[in-house]
């Protein structure tokens, strides 16, 4: 009897619809998309809020060969969750540790004990050349979530008899990809059906992240043409001053496949337009016939495949 090897699922529910990518983790390590899976019957409010039988049969069916020993990365991104970035002198773990507490604690955060927070940090050199001086910092991003949040996320998937193995923050798997292709400063722009948020990278660390609500008083293209000049100022502010090349520019997220909406964002003199499909093309194979929502849900996640 031949035994195959676990898949990899990759979960994202969102405003609109939920989206799933099963990835097959080949011998040689590299992940293969297997099937995508998209459904406007389930989303964000109709899973968390109602969480009805009905519900939860339809997720589980999504999962049509779900094994015990499978992986479940479900991309976490909520409203509430709270994302902090900043650069500082390089201290210890735990010094760091209690500065990042002490953050949650100075956004006000009543009862202490039900946020879940984690960070990533990562030293910078800054080589001054005519100095001939070198400064050391470490860039850190925190991630605050309450914990009902993630457990209801978790039960929710016990109910249908599957497990979630990471719960990550939508950002991550993205940032290791730009860092495996060796890209220095990178926008992510995620457009929701109703939100957008901008993700800024440096060597594949969030450095800056900003949500973008519309105006609802305004018209589509009104709203884009702000998001547009907003991009442009906080590359003047978070870009290193003596790059002079282009940014790159990743759209993700279901409003990015609106007609028309890569008009705005392409032939623009301080960023390039790259699509996932050539971001992945070295290290996923199986990308014939896989549509631009499901890349854009599979990079997200890769940090779960590639781990």
């Amino acid at each position: 009897m031949s035994f195959r090897s676990n898949y990899i699922w990759t979960v994202d529910i969102g405003e609109e619809s939920a989206k799933i990518v099963k990835a097959l983790k080949t011998p040689a390590g590299i992940p293969e998309i297997e099937g995508t899976y998209q459904d406007r019957a389930l989303c964000k409010d109709k899973l968390f809020l109602y969480k009805s039988k009905e519900q939860i049969e339809l997720l589980s069916n999504c999962f049509d060969d779900y094994r015990r020993g499978d992986q479940i990365n479900f991309l976490l991104k909520d409203s509430s969750i709270i994302i902090e970035t900043f650069s500082m002198k390089p201290v210890s773990k735990t010094q760091l540790e209690d500065i990042i507490y002490w953050k949650m604690k100075k956004l006000k955060l009543e009862h202490g004990k039900k946020w879940h927070y984690d960070y990533l940090a990562e030293e910078r050199v800054e080589v001054f050349e005519q100095l001939g001086v070198e400064e050391k910092n470490i860039d850190v991003v925190s991630v605050f979530a309450e914990q009902t949040l993630i457990r209801n996320c978790q039960s929710l998937f016990k109910a249908g008899g599957l497990k979630v193995s990471k719960v990550l923050p939508q950002f991550i798997g993205m940032g290791k990809l730009f860092k495996q292709n060796a890209l220095k400063h990178i926008l992510l722009l995620d457009l929701g059906y109703s939100k957008a948020s901008l993700y800024q990278f440096r060597n594949g660390l969030l450095i800056n992240y900003l949500e973008l609500n519309p105006d609802l008083s305004l018209s589509f293209s009104e709203n884009l043409s702000l998001i547009v000049r907003t991009m442009e100022n906080q590359l003047r502010l978070f870009q290193d001053k003596r790059e002079r090349e282009k940014s790159l520019l990743c759209l993700v997220g279901g409003g990015s496949l609106s007609p028309g909406i890569r008009v705005w964002f392409d032939d623009h003199p301080k960023w390039e337009l790259v699509n996932n499909r050539d971001l992945l093309a070295e290290q996923v194979a199986g990308l014939e016939g896989v549509s631009q929502t499901s890349l854009g849900i599979f990079s997200l996640g890769i940090s779960g495949l590639l781990a």
